[in-house]
């Protein structure tokens, strides 16, 4: 993908504009040992174009010589145990309710990828998505160690229904000795009524005040 991108507005009476270029590159390799069993590998190359990323960069292990041009996006194995039902471990971009409520942040420049575990079933009726999974960051900090634990399922009952999911969150994030904390739980619905479509969502939020109000 290249792109470019450019920005122009007023900071108060003064007119600022700004723009550059981006590049990234991600070839798929999948790595097919038998029908149960496959490793899924994603490399990428993302880049703003004439932008020096050699200096003042730290990853996750605290290496001071990380070079952000090049990572493992996706890398994981897939154990498919039955027809309906799959696991999936390691490095994981993924995406829920059209990446409103979890997603890959593909318009950005580098996108954003998770690294756990997850359980998949589908069926005629229901798909549903069980996971444990850390968002993948490159500050050396506790305060970035982000557990993210969640359900999310899709239901086919009705026919008009275009969109039925029901899901569930739990995100946590261990702070100056303290754990702060959220719960999401949620609903999708999308229906269409003679060439009509809508679509409503409801969702509950609760955890600790230093959490909610920093996000």
């Amino acid at each position: 993908r290249l792109r470019f991108e450019d920005t122009q507005g007023y900071s108060g009476a003064t007119f600022q504009r700004s723009g550059f270029w981006s590049v990234r590159v991600r070839p798929g390799i999948n790595l097919k040992a038998d029908q149960y069993a496959s490793i899924y590998i994603e490399p990428q190359f993302a880049k703003v174009l004439g932008r020096d990323y050699s200096y003042a960069q730290t990853d996750s292990s605290g290496s001071t010589t990380y070079n952000e041009n090049f990572e493992m996006h996706q890398g994981f194995l897939r154990l498919k145990f039955s027809d309906e039902f799959q696991a999936r471990g390691g490095r994981i971009a993924l995406d829920y309710g059209s990446a409103a409520i979890i997603g890959s942040a593909d318009w950005g420049v580098f996108g954003r990828a998770f690294d756990g575990v997850l359980l998949a079933y589908k069926s005629d009726v229901v798909t549903v998505d069980v996971a444990q999974v850390k968002l993948k960051t490159t500050a050396n900090t506790i305060n970035a160690d982000k557990e993210l634990t969640f359900g999310y399922s899709s239901w086919n009952v009705v026919e008009m229904l275009k969109t039925f999911d029901v899901y569930g969150l739990y995100e946590s994030n261990q702070t100056s000795g303290a754990n702060d904390y959220r719960h999401l739980l949620g609903s999708r619905i999308k229906a269409s009524f003679g060439g009509v479509d809508a679509g409503v969502e409801y969702a509950v939020e609760s955890g600790s005040t230093a959490y909610i109000a920093g996000d």
